[in-house]
C-alpha cells in the first residue's frame, strides 16, 4: 500500500502534467505543475513540524508555501524562484477558474512550468 502524502501527490500530479502536455492540454498541464510544487513545498512544512497553521496546509498560494519553506532552511532564497512562485500562483487562478485575469496557457508557458517544477522539486528533496 502507498502511502498517501504530499509527496505521493506532488510525484503524481508531476505524471499527469506531462501526459497533459502531450495531449496538447496546455493550461491543464500548467496547473498540474503548480500542484506538484505546491504539494512538494507542504511536505517539506510539514515534515518540518510546521502544522499547528492549518491556513498553510490548505492554501494554494505557492509563494506563501516557497516563503515558508525559505524560513525552515529547506531551499536557499532565490529570486528568479520566487518570481517563479508568482507566475505559478497565476497559472492555478487564471487556468482554473473565470474572470478578467482568465486564459489559456501556450506550449512554451507550459512546458517551463512542469521544467520548472522538477528543478524546485530535486532542490527541496536534496536541501540539507
Amino acid at each position: 500500500m502507498v502511502e498517501m502524502t504530499y509527496e505521493y501527490f506532488g510525484k503524481r500530479d508531476l505524471k499527469e502534467g506531462e501526459i497533459l502536455l502531450n495531449a496538447g492540454s496546455f493550461s491543464s498541464a500548467g496547473r498540474y505543475a503548480q500542484q506538484a510544487v505546491e504539494k512538494h513545498l507542504k511536505q517539506f512544512i510539514q515534515d518540518n513540524g510546521e502544522t499547528s497553521d492549518i491556513n498553510i496546509l490548505t492554501t494554494h498560494n505557492t509563494v506563501i508555501l516557497y516563503e515558508r519553506v525559505v524560513k525552515l532552511g529547506g531551499l536557499k532564497f532565490d529570486d528568479d524562484c520566487h518570481k517563479m512562485m508568482f507566475v505559478l500562483r497565476a497559472y492555478y487562478y487564471d487556468t482554473n477558474y473565470p474572470g478578467k485575469d482568465a486564459r489559456e496557457l501556450s506550449e512554451r508557458e507550459a512546458t517551463y512550468a512542469l521544467a520548472f517544477a522538477k528543478e524546485l522539486i530535486d532542490a527541496i528533496k536534496f536541501a540539507d
